[in-house]
């Protein structure tokens, strides 16, 4: 994959007119190995010493780029932004630019920086940079969604299927912009501090919370049944702190497993559109198309020549 990526950006090059000899194209073979056999921290290596031996702008932006490659199928996905921050705009034309760009933005969103990542789509828009105009949308649309900005994602959607001309079944297309049903987070937080275990039992955890409010009611009995026998430091001290303790980390329990299944609902859904977009993109044999390979939406680019 790596070597084809690397066909194109010097293709690109050359219609720039700038000329790759062979000599150079040989200082990528070995990182090249390492890359394919999966030593992707040893090809890392590899294309920073490159970048540090030569003197060649464009050759340091193609090191760049592989080595973000291989920080994002090693899951570093902070270091491969990082990476693609370091490469000289100025040396490079408006294609790899906007293929730059686009990677950068992903990396951000397989770190789950999803406002970097659309402040960056947003900011390819202004900059009309669309040569990836399909993987942009595909990207916003899966954005969009991990936001809860769900009216703008339907938008992007729309317009997706617009442009690829595709039709779609109505009952799969009002699936797909169904909003998931989320959680109020707040209202697990707080119906936890007037019931203890109610915010549990609403986000459907029913064992969490007749447990918490189990628990809850004992501390209380003990320090009720300590106070009026005159045991004032153990009720204060044993009865009400416990009790103070499984109150308050209730209800913040409650607000983490509302956001959990929040997350859950959400992923849920973006993984619906996700098969939807795979199945239609390889249909339509885009230039440049995501496959899936985890459930953490990692992504593996494929570029084409032709």
């Amino acid at each position: 994959m790596i070597s084809i990526v690397r066909f194109y950006l010097i293709w690109i090059f050359l219609c720039i007119g700038f000329s790759v000899n062979a000599q150079r194209i040989d200082l990528f073979s070995y990182p090249d190995s390492l890359f394919k056999s999966g030593s992707f921290k040893l090809a890392a290596s590899e294309y920073e010493r490159i970048f540090y031996d030569t003197d060649n702008a464009n050759i340091k932006n193609i090191a760049l780029i592989d080595k973000s490659f291989c920080y994002k199928q090693d899951k570093q996905f902070d270091n491969a932004a990082k990476t693609l921050k370091r490469i000289d705009f100025n040396k490079v034309n408006d294609s790899l630019y906007a293929v730059v760009y686009y990677e950068y933005a992903l990396n951000t969103f397989l770190n789950g920086d999803y406002k970097e990542t659309l402040l960056q789509l947003n900011e390819m828009k202004a900059k009309n940079i669309d040569t990836l105009k399909n993987e942009y949308l595909i990207l916003k649309i899966l954005t969009l969604n991990e936001l809860k900005k769900w009216d703008e994602a339907n938008t992007t959607f729309n317009n997706y299927i617009k442009i690829n001309s595709i039709i779609v079944d109505p009952k799969i297309y009002n699936e797909l912009l169904k909003k998931p049903r989320l959680k109020n987070e707040k209202f697990a937080k707080g119906i936890s501090y007037l019931i203890p275990g109610f915010g549990q039992i609403y986000t459907g955890h029913w064992g969490r919370g007749l447990s918490s409010l189990f628990f809850n009611s004992a501390f209380i009995a003990y320090t009720y049944v300590s106070l009026i026998n005159g045991f004032y430091f153990s009720g204060v001290f044993s009865g009400f702190s416990g009790f103070r303790m499984f109150w308050t980390g209730g209800a913040s329990y409650a607000e983490y497993l509302a956001k959990q299944k929040n997350k859950e609902s959400i992923t849920k859904h973006n993984k619906k559109v996700k098969d939807f977009i795979l199945l239609n993109n390889n249909k339509n044999n885009n230039f440049l198309f995501i496959v899936l390979y985890t459930e953490r939406i990692t992504y593996k680019i494929y570029c084409s020549v032709g």
